[in-house]
């Protein structure tokens, strides 16, 4: 379930980055509430056996930085350094995914997610 309110924009709309690369962006909440609210940068694998996962930054909306927009919007921007592997593979047997993800426990039984994928390449 999508995040009300919250959008996911990275630099320069870069949807690609090298392994080691910095990859920044910015959360736009609009009047989304942010308390309870996380920025996870993360990979997981899809395909034969089991879903793994590797969270590289994880962060509480409320700790990020501030910043006003020109329009007067509020802006919390973001900073990762991306690890050496592991990089984007879209194999036929597995694949693995990169994604910056806003993530609020909306309910005890319910999360909601907005998702923006990239990939990390050689």
């Amino acid at each position: 379930m999508s995040v009300p309110g919250f959008v996911i924009e990275l630099r320069d709309g870069l949807r690609r980055f090298r392994r080691g690369a910095v990859l920044s962006g910015v959360i736009r909440p609009g009047d989304a509430e942010l308390s309870g609210a996380t920025l996870a940068v993360l990979w997981y694998t899809e395909g034969k056996g089991e879903r793994d996962e590797g969270i590289v930054y994880l962060e509480d909306l409320e700790g990020l930085s501030r910043d006003v927009a020109p329009d007067g919007s509020l802006r919390l921007p973001f900073r990762v350094i991306l690890p050496l592997w592991p990089v984007t593979y879209h194999g036929q047997i597995v694949k693995i995914h990169w994604q910056v993800a806003v993530r609020r426990r909306a309910a005890p039984w319910r999360i909601e997610s907005e998702e923006l994928p990239f990939e990390v390449i050689p």
